[in-house]
């Protein structure tokens, strides 16, 4: 089982090569893309007009030569083809049933599927890494209350396949202002990546920055296959307030840097 000495032994072997020149620029240039604790909505994400081209670029290839030539078709893949359904994901769950929640034994099946190593002599999880360094950690809040399985945060052990409580449940206004519960039905857990810019950048310096967003995607990916497997459904947040997650998560904004929220539940039915 990886331990606390593990951990520290691991700290002090990788953090002597990592650059602090090179540490600072990352960490001044993620700032830039921060929302810190809650304020006014910044303008750009709330106007019609932006809103409006969003919906049209959807809908828009970005076409790099002005005519379509010299173009091969490709087929159309049906969700109803058996060979690409794994494949094929579906589409973002717009809201979360108030009623229905996903019980405590999927939950723990989904998060071991999703990130933990699998069964071979290597110890690989289910998405890649560059150099198999893992940057990104994996933080849980659960919504959902019971004996055995408490709400609140936790903090994944992928190797030793253990959840490490983190925090309590938080009230129903703070829950809603960090993970738009109070906008929308809460989902049954949200998932939260959070990059360790030291272990990043110790080999590939900043590069290792560009790694950790991809590996980021890949792993929300998995978890939407694997949620998605089981007849569940996922959505991702990516306006939440960094530096207040940090806060309510106890870790250190000059070394952890959080990337992307991704909620997992039941889907509302359309016309609920």
């Amino acid at each position: 089982m990886w331990t606390k000495e593990h951990a520290k032994a691991w700290l002090k072997q990788y953090r002597p090569h990592v650059s602090e020149d090179v540490r600072r620029d990352l960490l001044d240039f993620h700032a830039v893309t921060v929302l810190g604790k809650p304020g006014p909505i910044p303008s750009q994400f709330v106007r019609a007009d932006i809103f409006a081209m969003s919906r049209e670029i959807q809908t828009q290839d970005d076409l790099l030569e002005p005519h379509l030539e010299n173009c091969i078709p490709l087929p159309i893949i049906s969700l109803s083809n058996r060979q690409f359904r794994k494949l094929t994901r579906t589409h973002s769950a717009w809201d979360f049933s108030r009623d229905q929640k996903i019980p405590d034994e999927e939950i723990k099946k989904i998060i071991s599927a999703s990130f933990c190593p699998m069964r071979d002599e290597n110890g690989r999880r289910p998405y890649a890494s560059a150099g198999a360094l893992y940057p990104v950690n994996v933080f849980f809040y659960k919504f959902t209350d019971s004996n055995d399985f408490p709400a609140g945060f936790y903090h994944l052990l992928p190797r030793s396949r253990l959840l490490q409580a983190r925090g309590k449940k938080l009230s129903m206004r703070l829950e809603g202002r960090l993970f738009d519960s109070g906008r929308l039905s809460p989902p049954t857990f949200s998932t939260i990546y959070v990059l360790n810019i030291e272990r990043a950048v110790f080999k590939y310096s900043y590069r290792g920055y560009r790694h950790g967003l991809i590996e980021a995607g890949a792993m929300s990916q998995v978890l939407d296959n694997t949620a998605a497997s089981l007849k569940f459904s996922a959505r991702c947040l990516s306006g939440m307030y960094d530096n207040w997650l940090l806060e309510v998560l106890d870790l250190s904004p000059q070394i952890y840097l959080p990337l992307l929220i991704q909620q997992v539940g039941v889907e509302a039915p359309a016309n609920a």
